[in-house]
């Protein structure tokens, strides 16, 4: 890397006091002042041959070693949402080879949250043998970005400062937590119940509990199952068949159009829809139910075929990570935050790129004021280090340089992947209209119910703020589930029912709030009572027995039985 040496103010004070001295040293003619000025400049320039030398000696052969959770970084390639993890880091270089004041910093991603520890670490004795570590957590599903260290290296005397970054380039998934399978209701078959009226429990000779018939022995048969009492009434040897243990494949539907991807990492609606959905997935497949998943933002995104064990619950996993940090669409214009978040970032970890060396950026007379000319230049930084990134062709860097769309497609995908500016990227932006929503939401589960066999559950998880007449086709689809003796699983995103406070001394974000808190109570009582009228369950994300009331669903699909024993009310 070709990082230029700079200067600090100590030693722009000296530099000067030695050229005016040495400036008024002719004037005057004195030898003393001459050559005391001399001196110091000549004492600055072999400081600064010194420190040069010392950096380019040093810096090829510095060693850095990452350790995530007690195992190297290259053995880790997925974390968990919410939690710890213990990074620690090991810094080796030549004895006695780096200047005296060293600064590490770990560059961390916007989306690892510092829980203990410190990522930065300051040495005053050189750079033999560096370790320090710290603890993080990752608040949201999606992907981080472990970009490397930032070196500040300074002299002694503290006159000149070099600023070198070491780059890893480490990108680690992140899976979104799941509760444990203890806590989960099974979802076997446990009672052999008359059920309803057109509904049968696919009985058929298995390894289960409960007893399916009697049969004649034949060659073959295992000698435990012989029914030796029956066997000695009848007076020759029979045979127990038992019923199979049938599997309930649970299709969950998730919708992240609306505003689930707005606000903080951590606190969205999307991060608790990917809880409740991990949870479920690891629930179901605890207990031996396939699971698959739609997940739908404004398009299908992806689909995941319903499979068994723990393969089929981390390809889950792994496309709600996926999932998560998306961006589809993406601003017209590039904002003054956003442009100045950017810009630190690539001084930060890419100031190689922006070296003045490397980029001499064409001279123009327009535009004529400061602000705007600033603004352009900072445009054609970004966009010469995105191409450097994506390697991109001459003509694609033109495109880049002179269209502001054209960047801010390459740059909020580029961002979003590395763990960073995801709540500058906004996503103010224009979302599909709810009834659009719901009609996507409605062709794919009346897709799912096709392709179904018999008594599944479908949990559809989104975020329900519309009118009746926009949620009807998702109504017509869920009634068609219910008529093929499927149970159907609606979870909002809305928040229960609150009580209001004493209208006492109130302010008029008080009065705001409680007419906020009024409308979602009375619309999250609305879609409770629309979906209970049709004979679908519905329930809030926020629920702490959410994912053992959707597994009673699926045993209640897998029993046949009509009465619910569910904990959804």
């Amino acid at each position: 890397m070709t990082h230029d040496i700079g200067m600090t103010n100590r030693g722009r004070v000296l530099v000067i006091a030695g050229i005016l001295g040495l400036w008024l040293a002719v004037l005057r003619n004195q030898a003393s002042l001459a050559c005391l000025s001399l001196a110091v400049l000549v004492w600055l320039f072999v400081q600064w041959i010194v420190f040069e030398l010392r950096l380019w000696y040093c810096w090829p052969k510095i060693i850095v070693r990452r350790q995530i959770n007690g195992r190297s970084s290259d053995a880790v390639s997925t974390l968990w949402t919410s939690r710890t993890v213990c990074v620690v880091l090991t810094i080796d270089a030549p004895a006695g080879s780096v200047a005296p004041v060293c600064v590490v910093r770990d560059c961390l991603p916007d989306n690892l949250v510092l829980d203990s520890g410190s990522s930065s670490h300051a040495s005053f004795d050189g750079l033999n043998q560096i370790r320090f570590e710290y603890s993080c957590h990752c608040p949201s599903a999606g992907t981080t970005f472990f970009a490397g260290l930032h070196f500040q290296f300074r002299d002694a005397s503290g006159l000149f400062l070099a600023e070198r970054m070491h780059r890893e380039s480490r990108v680690l998934r992140v899976l979104p937590a799941y509760g444990q399978a203890s806590d989960m209701r099974p979802a076997i078959k446990r009672v052999n119940s008359v059920p309803q009226h057109g509904i049968h429990q696919l009985r058929r000779a298995g390894l289960g509990s409960e007893l399916l018939e009697l049969r004649e022995y034949q060659p073959g048969d295992p000698p435990k199952s012989i029914a030796w009492k029956v066997s000695a009434r009848r007076g020759k040897l029979m045979t127990r068949q038992y019923e199979s243990e049938v599997p309930v494949r649970v299709t969950l539907l998730i919708d992240a159009g609306g505003n689930v991807r707005s606000g903080k990492l951590g606190s969205r609606p999307l991060d608790q829809l990917t809880a409740v959905a991990a949870g479920i997935s690891n629930a179901a497949v605890s207990v031996g139910d396939a699971v698959g998943a739609i997940l739908i933002d404004g398009t299908v995104q992806h689909r995941v075929r319903p499979g068994n064990g723990d393969r089929a619950l981390y390809l889950v996993l792994e496309a709600l990570a996926e999932f998560s940090c998306e961006v589809q669409s993406a601003p017209d214009n590039l904002t003054s935050e956003m442009r100045n978040y950017t810009i630190a970032l690539l001084r930060e970890r890419y100031a190689d790129l922006l070296d003045s060396q490397l980029y001499r950026p064409p001279f123009s007379l327009f535009p004529l004021r400061p602000s705007k000319r600033k603004q352009q230049l900072q445009h054609r930084q970004i966009a010469t280090v995105l191409a450097e990134i994506y390697q991109l062709s001459p003509s694609d860097f033109l495109d880049l340089a002179t269209n502001e769309r054209s960047l801010v497609k390459r740059l909020i995908p580029w961002l979003s992947s590395i763990g960073c500016g995801s709540s500058r990227s906004g996503r103010n932006l224009k979302h599909a209209e709810p009834g659009e929503r719901f009609k996507l939401l409605a062709n794919e589960l009346a897709r799912a119910v096709a392709y179904a066999n018999d008594n599944e559950l479908f949990v559809i998880i989104a975020e329900l703020q519309g009118t009746d007449q926009e949620l009807e086709p998702l109504l017509s689809a869920a009634k068609v589930a219910l008529s093929r003796h499927h149970r159907v699983t609606v979870i909002c995103t809305l928040p229960p029912q609150q009580e209001l406070g004493s209208p006492s001394l109130m302010t008029v974000s008080d009065v705001v709030s409680q007419i906020a808190r009024l409308e979602a109570a009375l619309m999250a009582k609305s879609l409770r009572r629309t979906f209970r009228r049709i004979g679908a369950k519905f329930a809030f994300a926020h629920e702490a027995s959410l994912v053992a009331a959707v597994m009673a669903e699926a045993e209640l699909a897998g029993s046949g039985r009509f009465v619910a024993r569910s904990a959804i009310r």
